[in-house]
């Protein structure tokens, strides 16, 4: 919920330069996130660069974004020293030391998500193809948001492929990213269409009523 949160936050900011609260209030999210998913650390960038891309990356911009990281660290920073036993103190301190131990995908996860995470992947991919035969000819809206999603999508992928032993991945942001992209396809050209196997023959005479008419 946070990332569709950050995803339609940063949506509001094309041409904009006085973005600064959308992209302090997505920073805080993502650095919320990445307290538990550590993971989620590499969509920080991500979202300097979905700023560029709507042209409106500044300097005020990206220090608002570095001040929402700042709020988290140093509430966090604080947490750790006055509450040092506390539950979520050991729970986010022991994800942060699990999350540089990691392995591939199939020798962590169960089989259940790998299945998924691997149809997931495989939609995505197709359909970002796809989006990129069409990329030239396309809106600049629908340029705008395949240019933020698949970046995310591409970066989830590697993350779900070698993951982080206590399952700690990025498989949601894999799956909805996916599944964003397909859906913006669809609602912007349409089903795609099965290629026709028939082949017409010009030698065949139709004895319909309407071919005798011509």
């Amino acid at each position: 919920m946070l990332s569709v949160a950050v995803f339609a936050l940063l949506l509001t900011l094309y041409r904009r330069e006085d973005g600064m609260r959308e992209l302090y209030v997505s920073s805080l999210f993502v650095s919320l996130l990445s307290l538990f998913f550590p993971d989620y650390v590499v969509t920080l960038p991500l979202m300097w660069l979905a700023a560029g891309v709507q042209k409106a990356l500044n300097f005020r911009v990206w220090s608002a974004s570095v001040l929402g990281v700042a709020t988290v660290v140093l509430y966090a920073a604080l947490t750790l020293v006055v509450f040092p036993n506390a539950d979520v103190v050991a729970y986010v301190v022991n994800v942060w030391k699990d999350a540089t131990v990691r392995g591939w995908c199939w020798e962590v996860m169960p089989l259940w998500i790998n299945v998924v995470s691997l149809l997931m992947a495989l939609l995505g991919l197709l359909v970002a193809i796809a989006h990129l035969r069409r990329f030239v000819v396309a809106n600049v809206r629908i340029q705008t948001r395949l240019l933020i999603s698949l970046p995310a999508m591409l970066l989830a992928l590697l993350s779900c492929c070698y993951t982080a032993v206590n399952g700690t991945g990025v498989f949601a942001l894999l799956w909805t990213n996916a599944i964003y992209i397909a859906v913006l396809y669809i609602t912007t050209y349409g089903l795609p269409q099965l290629p026709s196997w028939s082949r017409s023959d010009p030698y065949r005479r139709s004895f319909s009523r309407r071919s005798r008419r011509r």
